[in-house]
């Protein structure tokens, strides 16, 4: 490093240009790409607000990336917000609603829609066009799953399927056959009421997923459809909700389920406290990403299938992700573009944050991260490459699929709890759609 001596006329003229020149977001700051170094030099220090969602496991990668983060860029401060997904969302409507949003934030897109349409995520494509946020290694289709209206808003943080983890040492003490890689629906029932009778009492088969869309979506792919039509309308009809209803109303008159007033005090997303990683449920359809922080937490051995599908085994396989994007009103552009890119293009947050979202954008990294990777890793890693050749991007929801989402958890729950036969909660949902759509 050079020093050099400055008279204190100068010294004073340099603090002045510098304080005028000097924003939310410096020319240094944009220079750094976020690649590597410490680009401190200087430069104001700036709190930065970051949001995600997640269970312990996951708060601990990302505190461990954001420290990292702020030894390279010690003029960052990182204020951390954290909670899981339940309230994620609530909390961060409040604060839209409040026009006190945070800087950056993990953003799922099947909410995306409605943030975009009023104008509360910053658009990122004059930041990816001149490399400040670096897709170069990132793969096109990626990359335009973070679009809408010709508009890109998020950045993939890792690509997602779903699949249907299986505890094998349940399995393998019921003495019962495991479940196939690829299999039906009706295959599904069977094998989950046969694995019931051999189960001892406070052990279920399989948890009760009827209310959660990752999981009917595959459903409705598996019938050639989709959650939303291209032109932001429900993409099945009645009937297909009601057989999907129809799968979980057998399982839970077989028993094979939790009652729903059991599985209502467990939350699922977390993997320590839910249901599977308790070992109270032997089956869980969740997306792949999910497979390792499961494994860790248990004893067992988990292995992964795909969720079930039709007649056609070609069909019903999902590709989403979690994504992460700025907040329109940010007061600090600049820093909150690098830090996404230190999440996505820099080594040693890779190296930490691993596959905890999916495979990554960038193809780069998938390549320096694989020789360190864990064998829970690499089988949900597989799993994701055995299956991508026939997942397919579901359609964007619309405006309102927040809402959309709260009725089909509602529809289900209302006949879990017998407060509603399949017809009427189906008849319900749709008369609330067409007002939501409208």
């Amino acid at each position: 490093m050079r020093i050099r001596k400055w008279t204190a006329m100068g010294v004073g003229l340099i603090l002045a240009i510098g304080l005028t020149a000097c924003s939310s977001g410096s020319k240094e700051t944009k220079e750094t790409n976020g690649q590597s170094g410490n680009t401190d030099g200087g430069s104001e220090q700036v709190e930065l607000r970051v949001a995600w969602w997640g269970g312990e496991g996951r708060h601990a990668l990302w505190n461990q990336a954001i420290d990292r983060f702020q030894e390279k860029y010690p003029h960052i401060t990182v204020k951390r917000e954290y909670t899981d997904i339940s309230a994620f969302f609530d909390k961060l409507n409040t604060q839209m609603a409040g026009g006190a949003a945070p800087d950056v934030m993990t953003m799922a897109r099947k909410f995306s829609n409605d943030y975009i349409q009023r104008g509360q995520l910053l658009e990122l494509d004059e930041m990816i066009a001149d490399q400040r946020l670096d897709l170069s290694n990132f793969n096109p289709q990626i990359v335009s799953s973070g679009v809408l209206n010709g508009k890109n808003y998020m950045i993939s943080l890792g690509s997602i399927v779903s699949g249907t983890f299986y505890n094998t040492g349940i399995f393998e003490r019921a003495g019962v056959e495991p479940p196939a890689f690829d299999w039906t629906w009706d295959e599904f029932i069977d094998k989950a009421i046969e694995l019931q009778k051999a189960l001892p009492e406070g052990i279920w088969a399989t948890g009760d997923y009827s209310m959660d869309e990752y999981e009917f979506r595959a459903f409705f792919l598996s019938r050639s459809k989709d959650m939303y039509s291209a032109d932001g309308k429900l993409g099945f009809d009645k009937q297909d909700l009601i057989d999907w209803l129809t799968i979980w109303e057998r399982l839970r008159d077989a028993g094979a389920t939790p009652p729903p007033e059991v599985q209502a005090e467990y939350p699922n997303e977390i993997p320590e406290n839910g249901m599977f990683g308790l070992g109270k449920v032997a089956m869980l359809m969740r997306p792949q990403n999910q497979f390792n922080s499961n494994q860790k937490v248990m004893e067992d051995n988990v292995d992964i299938v795909r969720i079930p599908t039709g007649d056609d085994r070609s069909l019903g396989q999902d590709l989403d992700g979690t994504h992460i994007s700025i907040y329109s009103k940010t007061k600090h552009p600049e820093e909150a573009a690098l830090f996404i890119n230190y999440l996505i293009n820099d080594p040693e947050a890779s190296a930490i944050l691993k596959l905890e979202y999916g495979p990554l954008g960038s193809q780069k990294m998938n390549d320096e991260l694989k020789p360190t990777l864990t064998e829970p890793e690499v089988e949900a890693l597989e799993f994701y490459e055995k299956v991508s050749d026939i997942a397919k991007t579901p359609n964007l929801p619309p405006a309102g699929n927040a809402e959309i989402v709260k009725e089909l958890k509602l529809a289900g729950e209302s006949v879990a709890f017998k407060q509603k036969t399949i017809e009427q909660a189906v008849d319900d949902l749709f008369a609330e759609v067409d007002k939501i759509l409208k």
